[in-house]
């Protein structure tokens, strides 16, 4: 089981979020956060509505949030972290956790840039065939 507390940094304080961040940590609590409904928080719903804390804050306050639904994108798990494991697509610039220390492509990319640099391949080795 998962720590059921907040994870913060060596000095005490919660990570926080820039505005690029926050955006991005909105748009997944609308997509897979269970506890998010119609813009209010259901585990602190009592006989009120209660407005989710994490849209609210630029740092990180939920713990269900950051153990549940942040694991489902590792590329922003590790920029709000800050890990070493983030790395930047050469082609398009988004961040993705690299699954050897090889990648230079998100997985996006990778299939793309590959056919491309096996076509160009296959055409320098025909040019040299002596017919």
């Amino acid at each position: 089981m998962k720590n059921s507390q907040i994870k913060k940094r060596q000095d005490g304080s919660k990570y926080p979020l820039t505005p690029k961040l926050h955006r991005a940590v909105n748009a997944l609590i609308k997509s897979d956060c269970a506890n998010y409904y119609e813009g209010n928080c259901l585990v602190l719903d009592g006989l009120e509505p209660v407005e989710c804390p994490q849209k609210q804050n630029y740092e990180l306050c939920c713990t269900y949030f950051q153990n549940a639904v942040l694991p489902l994108d590792e590329a922003l798990e590790a920029e709000i972290f800050q890990d070493n494991s983030v790395k930047y697509c050469e082609v398009c610039g988004a961040p993705f956790v690299p699954k050897s220390n090889r990648m230079k492509y998100c997985p996006d990319c990778a299939s793309e840039v590959h056919r491309k640099q096996k076509t160009e391949h296959e055409r320098k080795r025909r040019k040299n065939v002596d017919i």
